[in-house]
């Protein structure tokens, strides 16, 4: 299988999310064995590791799995097909520290949870700066400027 997160640590659904979500400074996908024992359970083939960037979203960080875990396929396949690819099982790669987590369905929350007063003023903040050919109004974090938008924002406050 070509799991799009690392395993142990994202096993099961929106692994490139909670990648970003869990602030991880490694990102990647796994190939590993499917086996009857449970969803993204089997033995790891290779680990496609890359370091997470400042900037990187969920889909950025999907999109450098795909070609990651597909360069990772190219350099296993030959000896795969050979049988001769060693895997470690994932309880190994516990015992030796690595996070054992798997995601559901329920696992995102997209909410962010903030006290009312900071909910005005951002309200007020995207209201003020709402007009077509303009910039929008933005909070800067990290050198990187998050855009607001008036979309939605009925039942915001």
């Amino acid at each position: 299988n070509f799991h799009g997160g690392l395993l142990p640590e994202f096993a099961g659904l929106y692994s490139s999310c909670h990648t970003i979500l869990q602030e991880s400074a490694i990102a990647g996908g796994t190939l590993h064995l499917i086996t009857d024992s449970g969803i993204d359970s089997g033995n790891i083939l290779k680990r496609c590791e890359f370091p997470t960037e400042p900037n990187d979203t969920s889909e950025t960080i999907f999109q450098k799995t795909q070609l990651v875990l597909f360069d990772g396929f190219c350099e296993i396949v030959n000896d795969f097909l050979e049988q001769k690819v060693e895997s470690i099982s994932q309880q190994e790669l516990v015992l030796s520290g690595k996070s054992n987590c798997y995601y559901d369905k329920k696992s995102l929350v997209k909410e962010l949870f903030l006290d009312n007063d900071i909910k005005r003023k951002i309200s007020v903040h995207a209201r003020g700066f709402e007009f077509t050919g303009h910039e929008r109004g933005y909070i800067v974090v990290d050198g990187m400027r998050i855009y607001f938008t008036t979309k939605n924002l009925e039942g915001f406050i």
